[in-house]
């Protein structure tokens, strides 16, 4: 279609739209420094609502690792965090990993979540939960006005990945030495 000034413009056709454009990753590598900070100090209730900070070791270095993850409650002594990262690939063997929520420090056990079908599901349980004002904030493509259909659902890329964390102790000590 070409508009009055003779250029192309490109209409989706409803709940086609496209999937948010997600931030190149030297921006979360300059960024994360200074998050990780804001997170650990008083004045994370700035940011303490959508991020924590996740703990971990890399299953093949063996070195500890803290970001900054977007997460969402889930249910009680739950939370869900979604990404299109690699860093869930350290959380498949069960271990325990900490996060600081809003300011406290738990352990949890994570659960990811990549199988298509188990994200597709994972996601209408989100939108039940959560809404679709919180499922327009998952980078997946899905219409923001009405809940998706069978077929938009199916058409999530593959490869997009949530992870369940099961908060298992609050007022965790740091037990480990992580770097940051």
């Amino acid at each position: 279609m070409t508009n009055s000034t003779g250029t192309q413009s490109v209409r989706h056709a409803p709940g086609a739209e496209s999937a948010k454009p997600l931030a190149p990753m030297w921006i979360f590598k300059a960024v994360n420094p200074l998050m990780r900070a804001l997170l650990r100090s008083p004045l994370h209730p700035m940011l303490s609502g959508t991020l924590m900070l996740l703990t971990y070791q890399g299953r093949k270095s063996g070195k500890w690792y803290t970001n900054p993850v977007g997460y969402f409650d889930w249910a009680e002594d739950e939370v869900m965090s979604f990404t299109t990262g690699r860093w869930w690939t350290n959380l498949t063997d069960g271990s325990h990993v900490l996060l600081r929520i809003k300011g406290q420090q738990v352990e949890a056990t994570p659960t990811v979540i990549r199988d298509h079908d188990a994200v597709i599901q994972t996601v209408e349980e989100f939108i039940k939960r959560l809404g679709l004002k919180k499922a327009d904030m998952l980078p997946l493509g899905l219409p923001a006005d009405r809940p998706p259909t069978p077929a938009e659902l199916q058409q999530i890329e593959r490869g997009k990945t949530f992870v369940r964390f099961k908060i298992v102790k609050r007022n965790a000590p740091f037990t480990i030495s992580p770097a940051s």
